[in-house]
């Protein structure tokens, strides 16, 4: 009977396995995830990745064109873990990205995707967002913030800032919100990175925080690599700083203006 038992519940937890699997590969194949994405345009080099700490995420990341020249950045981060995260993270990432493609403001995207997700939401959960619209031939960038960390934007000479903190509020909270935009241009050779507090709240085995200061520093250090290069030295110093311990997503997008 025991060995029945445990036959039982050795199954279940292999179903289970290949469900949060197949799950994973689900998550994973609707982010955009070939390199470089737009060969055809050459005024700027693009790369993203996202690393779960758990089979599936609530971060993520998009990208795509709302006209020919404006191309939306999207970064996001849904509240807790697992299976649940990870369904609400794909019900956002398509309605941000359908109502962007309406010709809507990022101010306005991030409003109506509030909207429409408060509605139904007995889970109270929520995601933050920072969606900006950069105009590749001018290199100007037209944001709004829903809870979301600043973005850096770091100098070929290797200064760094940030902006974009005057945070709006989650999207899911409650509806009718409104959403502040915000202008910024990126200079040639200028690196933008977007990110998600996975980055800055890492933590070492010794309870030591990543923080922003750091994570500026890293990112000044590598501005002269390729962009998937950076990416790599960020994900590999960040697997080393948490010793295999990582307890939130890692999720990071690159744009460096060319031209």
């Amino acid at each position: 009977h025991y060995i029945k038992d445990l036959s039982e519940t050795t199954a279940a937890k292999e179903r289970v396995e290949s469900e949060l699997g197949i799950a994973a590969q689900i998550q994973k194949s609707i982010l955009p995830s070939i390199f470089p994405p737009f060969p055809e345009r050459n005024e700027f080099e693009l790369y993203a990745m996202m690393q779960p700490a758990r089979e599936v995420g609530g971060d993520f990341y998009d990208f795509f064109f709302v006209d020919e020249n404006r191309l939306a950045l999207v970064m996001a981060d849904v509240s807790g873990k697992g299976v649940p995260a990870a369904l609400f993270m794909m019900v956002s990432r398509t309605l941000i990205k359908s109502i962007a493609r309406q010709g809507k403001s990022p101010a306005e995207v991030l409003a109506e995707a509030n909207d429409l997700l408060c509605q139904g939401n007995d889970t109270a959960m929520f995601v933050t967002v920072f969606l900006a619209y950069y105009d590749a031939p001018t290199g100007r960038l037209t944001y709004a913030s829903g809870g979301h960390n600043p973005l850096i934007i770091i100098g070929p000479n290797g200064d760094c800032r940030e902006f974009g903190r005057k945070k709006g509020v989650a999207l899911g909270f409650r509806p009718g919100l409104n959403y502040n935009e915000g202008t910024e241009i990126l200079e040639k050779g200028e690196i933008l990175v977007l990110y998600t507090d996975g980055v800055t709240e890492a933590f070492s085995p010794q309870k030591e925080m990543f923080g922003q200061e750091r994570f500026q520093e890293l990112l000044c250090q590598g501005r002269d690599l390729d962009l998937e290069g950076l990416s790599a030295l960020v994900g590999q110093t960040l697997e080393e700083f948490q010793q295999g311990n990582q307890f939130d997503d890692i999720t990071i997008l690159l744009l460096r203006r060319e031209r």
